[in-house]
C-alpha cells in the first residue's frame, strides 16, 4: 500500500570547521578601532550561530520520518555530543529513503528541496557515505531535485507548493503555516538557536530529537490539510 513519510532533520555546528568561515571585515566607513572591533566581534558571533545551516560547517544530528499510517516515528540520531556516529545517521537515512523509493512511497518535507535533502546528501559526500547501488535508478540528490518539476510521486515539498518555486511567492516559515493553516501554535520543544548547548547533555539531545519528530508531525498534518486543494 502506498504511504507517505514526512521528514525533518536537525543540524548542529561543528566547531572544528571554523577554518571554512570567511574572516569578517568591517565596512570602509568604520573608522574608530573600537567600532571596527565590535563589528568584527558581532559578525563572528553571527557566523558561529549560523554554522549549523551549512553542510560544510555543520553536521546532521537527527533525522525523523513520520508515516501516514500512524505507526511510531522512525528516528536516526547521533548518540552523544561528539557526533562521531553522524556517518551512521546518514547511512541509515539514505537506506530508509531508498527503501521508500523502492516501495513507491512519497517523501513530504518543508523546504526539503532546498535544505534538508541537499544537506543530507552533501554531508554524505563529505563523510564518504554511499549506498552500494549501481542500478539505473540509484538514489542520489538528483533523484529529488531533477524529478521534482515532472513528478510528485517521489517528493512533495510543502514550502515550494505554498510559497512557489519561482521566487515570486512570499517566504513563509513552518511556524507561520502551522498557526495559519492548522490553527495551532507550534510547540517550542527546544531552542534550536542553542543546539550546540543542547547536544552536550542527554536531556538536551532528547529535546532536540523531540523537536525533530514534532516538526515532521506538523509537516505530515500540513500535507493532510493541503492535499487535494493545492496539489
Amino acid at each position: 500500500m502506498h504511504k507517505f513519510y514526512a521528514m525533518d532533520i536537525e543540524t548542529v555546528r561543528d566547531l572544528n570547521q571554523q577554518w571554512a568561515l570567511p574572516v569578517p571585515t568591517a565596512p570602509g566607513n568604520y573608522k574608530k578601532p573600537e567600532a571596527i572591533e565590535q563589528y568584527i566581534r558581532e559578525a563572528r558571533t553571527k557566523q558561529l550561530e549560523q554554522m549549523a545551516l551549512s553542510p560544510l560547517t555543520g553536521r546532521v544530528f537527527c533525522a525523523s520520518f513520520v508515516c501516514s499510517d500512524g505507526t511510531e516515528p522512525i528516528v536516526f540520531r547521533c548518540g552523544d555530543e561528539t557526533l562521531f556516529d553522524e556517518a551512521n545517521v546518514l547511512r541509515n537515512t539514505l537506506q530508509w529513503l531508498r527503501k521508500m523509493q523502492l516501495a513507491g512511497d512519497t517523501l513530504i518535507t518543508y523546504n526539503g528541496y532546498s535544505f534538508d535533502l541537499p544537506y543530507i546528501f552533501k554531508r554524505a559526500a563529505i563523510q564518504n557515505v554511499r549506498l552500494q547501488d549501481t542500478s539505473e535508478n540509484a538514489l542520489t540528490l538528483l533523484s529529488y531535485t531533477d524529478s521534482y518539476t515532472f513528478s510528485r510521486d517521489l517528493h512533495i515539498d510543502l514550502y515550494r507548493e505554498w510559497c512557489g518555486s519561482n521566487g515570486k511567492g512570499a517566504s513563509e516559515s513552518l511556524d507561520t503555516l502551522v498557526r495559519a493553516v492548522l490553527g495551532v501554535d507550534r510547540a517550542v520543544v527546544a531552542d534550536t538557536g542553542k543546539t550546540h548547548e543542547l547536544i552536550q547533555t542527554a536531556a538536551g539531545r532528547s529535546a532536540l530529537e523531540g523537536k525533530c519528530v514534532a516538526d515532521a508531525t506538523y509537516t505530515k498534518q500540513l500535507y493532510e490539510r493541503l492535499y487535494g486543494i493545492l496539489f
